[in-house]
């Protein structure tokens, strides 16, 4: 099942068709089903030797594009050269987690711009958080949430996204796209089982 953290209009008018009132159609709050399935979370292995690394970077191609530096627990994650995007993931164990709800989230403070430099592509400038599940080589959920340059504000807020990952689900990544100019500053990831809520947003 697909969850898309954009999709507020569908959402809304889906129900209004059911005649749900305003009072009815007020998101469910989330409630944690687990402890936070994440390792690392203050990012201490990201300078360590690859197979020691719970968090892995990769980048559309080419030269280094993007650097990422830790600061007391907070990742700063910076657009430096040419490649149009990269992404900072961890792999999770799935064996648990076919059949239920989870959400990843962590405080964003964002200081983001248009790149002045790059390759042209089809993607809006942003940054954010995803969530990505496959069985094989078929994706069975994903979910995201970017925001972009115009959306930089310099505080510290909180934001999830939620997917519901399938029985049979043998694959998991969570993390961090940049594909903008400026950089995405993080801290507090956590990954955790929840029960049956709203597919919303935290943190707008």
């Amino acid at each position: 099942m697909f969850i898309y953290v954009k999709a507020v209009f569908f959402i809304a008018f889906t129900q209004i068709i059911a005649g749900a009132t305003a009072a009815d159609s007020t998101p469910v709050p989330c409630r944690y089903a687990s402890s936070n399935l994440l390792s690392d979370t203050r990012f201490d292995t990201l300078h360590l030797p690859m197979m020691q690394q719970a968090w892995r970077y990769s980048q559309h191609s080419g030269e280094p594009s993007f650097s990422y530096d830790v600061n007391e627990g907070t990742l700063v994650f910076t657009r430096t050269g040419d490649e149009p995007w990269a992404k900072l993931v961890q792999s999770v164990e799935t064996s648990n987690l076919g059949g239920k709800r989870i959400e990843f989230s962590a405080e964003i403070k964002l200081s983001l711009s248009v790149p002045k430099q790059g390759r042209k592509t089809q993607s809006t400038p942003s940054a954010g958080l995803f969530i990505v599940a496959k069985k094989g080589v078929r994706t069975v959920a994903r979910a995201r949430l970017d925001r972009e340059p115009e959306m930089s504000n310099n505080n510290w807020q909180r934001l999830s996204v939620i997917a519901d990952i399938p029985e049979g689900t043998n694959y998991l990544q969570v993390g961090f796209n940049h594909k903008a100019g400026g950089s995405i500053e993080a801290r507090d990831p956590a990954l955790r089982v929840v029960t049956a809520c709203s597919p919303t947003v935290g943190g707008a």
